[in-house]
């Protein structure tokens, strides 16, 4: 197993917006997702403490 870094994720919608290790952030919707993280073996979530963009909540 290789360790290539930390992803942050959040679900926008109908896609994910995934941040990688070198800072650049990609919208993608979900065969996008499997084809670049397919094959990844994620750990378990963890809270960052970060406020994130709460706006559908109290839509």
């Amino acid at each position: 197993m290789r360790e290539l870094g930390e992803y942050r994720l959040n679900v926008r919608g109908g896609q994910v917006q995934a941040t990688g290790p070198s800072g650049q952030t990609r919208l993608l919707d979900r065969n996008g997702f499997m084809a670049v993280f397919g094959s990844y073996v994620f750990g378990p979530a963890t809270s960052t403490g970060e406020m994130t963009d709460l706006g559908p909540l109290f839509g």
